[in-house]
């Protein structure tokens, strides 16, 4: 740690002796003539032993333990001239023994380097770091009488053994450098781990911190930790933050492909995104492919994947331009993907799963990404889903979908990953809600894009939709109903919007859940997300407008988007006021008062709205039978906006011409 640096040298001595310094000054006079060419120990090890002792009780006659980097600093302000003084005579314990590898392991590390770590180990009593610089800087030798057991007239410790002070050092010297992975390893929680933290850890050490926290944050499902101020979030933590700042700062220490996926997977995993984890990230993009070959585990190239993808949410989701570190991840990714294709058979089931999962979330794309895809679908595809989750079920056809890669495997992949989701009722129900709303929304995708079902045989009962869909659908459907109030908003209405999508909305169990979501819904939807609630319009309005519970739902869509105005894009208002114009739902006051108010409210902002959403919002009011006159403001932006437009489509075209005739322009 470098603490007592001056002028590139370091005091030394024997930890022998250090380790019966029951203070930093005595720390100084066991270090004996310091600066003598013999740099064979730091005295970090004292150091850590010395800020982490649980009594803080004033010896009498000796300074109080420093507790932090100031205190220490100001403690040794009494031997700031430490290269002019001399110790006559030879220390205790005879010559200096040879360094280990991991004592004379120095970093170049500042004492101001570590204010966030060292300030936080365990909590101070008010007051605590001025009363010990006042003491410390206050007299060098202790007052007559307040001589402790065991110690001489200057306070120094009685260094015979089985003295008093020495006794009561071995009893509580229970930390130090050297026994740190067995600290963590008996750490039951992540305020146990906090409390751990100490400069001078092993670069190992830091990681293995890291990985342990995400590791019990992931079993206790909760990112809260408890600091002085009571919860607070594990990213705000400021003893979490400066392990990740330190992690940053010794980065170049990182030397291996297992610690540099322990620390992206832990961070992923916690899910935070700043400067030292963009620096971290932005260090492994530049090393990590040169080292990918030396993996020996195939769990850390998926585990690196998954954490990439994770960082990846989190760096898009933070505040300013983090583009070029999205960049840097997806290359690191490709890298990680080209050697994972060279070690399919070895992966895993969860291995191959999570990768095709974390390369759908990074939208990779070329060659490489669409043979690894192929490779990883073939693999499971012989392996018969052996091993396979529900989980990673779900998150490979999600990955299928979203990558749009290998269609000459897709559909088959598919279609074998419903057979089986539906080979017998319990499997279906180990699905988690969110994995069931996933798992369909991504086939209905996927059928989209194949051309099923065919717009000539849509009538709401699956159209020309294979049979082995069909039936994992209505299974969906039925245990999305049974289980409803497990499901998040955006869960259902994925689930909505992909029987709509299979033009199954009129068929049995899929009708039910329709109509109950919608009934179950409607009073709650000041708690969904716009797009949730412009999904469920698309797929209500496929089904009969005299049905009660699509009038209901419309009706407080209506009023939702209405009020949460500022919440809901352009595009997803639009998509609401067509829902109730295909539904024929003219009849509903609370249908028309919206689309009145719809068309009012875009005629102001035409100009930065897109033409689709702008005739879509046009046509649906002359529709639904809003007065002409009160249209006529529209009519004339949605002209004025369409001038200075590159021409329109011939349906645009046809719409423009529909509402310029209702207006009576034409």
């Amino acid at each position: 740690l470098n603490l007592f640096r001056s002028d590139s040298e370091f005091a030394v001595c024997a930890p022998s002796q250090l380790f019966r310094a029951m203070s930093m000054q005595q720390a100084i006079e066991f270090g004996g003539s310091p600066f003598d060419g013999h740099a064979g120990y730091s005295i970090r090890g004292t150091f850590i032993h010395l800020v982490n002792l649980e009594e803080e009780e004033m010896r009498q006659g000796g300074a109080r333990r420093a507790r932090s980097w100031d205190t220490a600093l100001s403690q040794l302000e009494l031997h700031q001239r430490l290269g002019s003084r001399s110790r006559p005579g030879s220390r205790s314990g005879g010559s200096r023994p040879a360094p280990s590898a991991r004592q004379s392991n120095v970093t170049d590390q500042t004492p101001a380097q570590y204010p966030v770590l060292l300030g936080h180990t365990r909590p101070c009593r008010p007051g605590f770091g001025e009363k010990a610089s006042q003491k410390a800087s206050g007299s060098a030798s202790p007052k007559a009488g307040n001589t402790p057991p065991g110690a001489d007239a200057r306070g120094h410790a009685d260094t015979s053994s089985g003295s008093f002070k020495d006794r009561r050092c071995r009893r509580n010297f229970s930390f130090s450098v050297d026994n740190m992975s067995a600290l963590l390893s008996s750490a039951t929680s992540v305020e146990e781990v906090l409390m751990l933290l100490q400069p001078g850890f092993f670069i190992s050490d830091l990681v293995a911190a890291l990985h342990l926290i995400a590791k019990l944050l992931e079993a206790s499902e909760s990112t809260q930790t408890f600091g002085a101020g009571g919860s607070v979030d594990i990213t705000r933590d400021p003893r979490f933050l400066g392990l990740i700042r330190e992690t940053r700062i010794r980065v170049l220490e990182l030397a291996s492909p297992r610690l540099y996926m322990r620390t992206i997977w832990a961070l992923g995993k916690v899910s935070i995104w700043n400067e030292d984890v963009a620096e971290i990230t932005s260090q492994a993009a530049l090393v990590l492919p040169s080292l990918l070959s030396q993996c020996s585990s195939q769990e850390e190239l998926s585990k690196m994947m998954w954490g990439i993808a994770r960082l990846s949410d989190a760096a898009l989701g933070s505040r300013g331009s983090n583009h070029r570190a999205s960049s840097a991840l997806r290359h690191l990714a490709g890298a990680i993907l080209q050697e994972s294709n060279q070690r399919i058979p070895a992966l895993s089931a969860q291995c191959l799963t999570n990768s095709l999962w974390a390369a759908a979330k990074l939208h990779l794309t070329g060659e490489h990404t669409e043979s690894f895809t192929c490779s990883c679908l073939t693999q499971m595809l012989a392996l018969r889903f052996r091993e396979v989750s529900p989980q990673g079920l779900a998150n490979s056809v999600w990955a299928l979908a979203k990558l749009n890669v290998c269609p000459a495997m897709t559909f088959p992949f598919c279609s074998a990953a419903a057979r089986h989701a539906t080979e017998s009722p319990e499997l279906l129900r180990q699905f988690m809600p969110q994995e069931l709303s996933m798992f369909l929304w991504a086939i209905a995708k996927v059928l989209r894009r194949s051309g099923c079902p065919s717009k000539k045989k849509r009538g709401g009962r699956g159209g020309n939709v294979p049979e082995v869909f069909t039936a994992f659908a209505m299974a969906v459907a039925e245990e999305g109903q049974r289980r409803q109030a497990s499901f998040s908003p955006q869960g259902l209405s994925n689930i909505a919007w992909a029987l709509a999508t299979m033009d199954m909305e009129r068929v049995g169990s899929a009708r039910s859940f329709l109509l109950a979501v919608a009934k179950r819904s409607a009073p709650e939807l000041k708690a969904f997300p716009p797009q949730a609630i412009a999904n469920l319009c698309w797929a209500l309005s496929k089904l009969r407008s005299d049905c009660m519970e699509v009038v209901e739902f419309t009706s407080a869509a209506a009023q939702q988007a209405t009020l949460r105005r500022n919440e809901f894009s352009w595009e997803d208002l639009a998509g609401i006021v067509s829902a109730m114009m295909n539904a024929k739902l003219s009849q509903v006051k609370a249908v028309r008062n919206f689309a009145r108010w719809l068309a009012f409210e875009v005629s102001q902002h035409c100009c930065t709205v897109g033409t689709q959403a702008l005739l879509n919002i046009a046509l649906a009011a002359a529709r639904l039978g809003v007065d002409a006159c009160a249209l006529e403001p529209l009519a004339g932006a949605l002209a004025k906006a369409f001038a200075e437009r590159k021409a329109l489509n011939d349906i645009d075209v046809r719409q423009w011409l529909e509402v310029r005739r209702y207006c009576g322009n034409l």
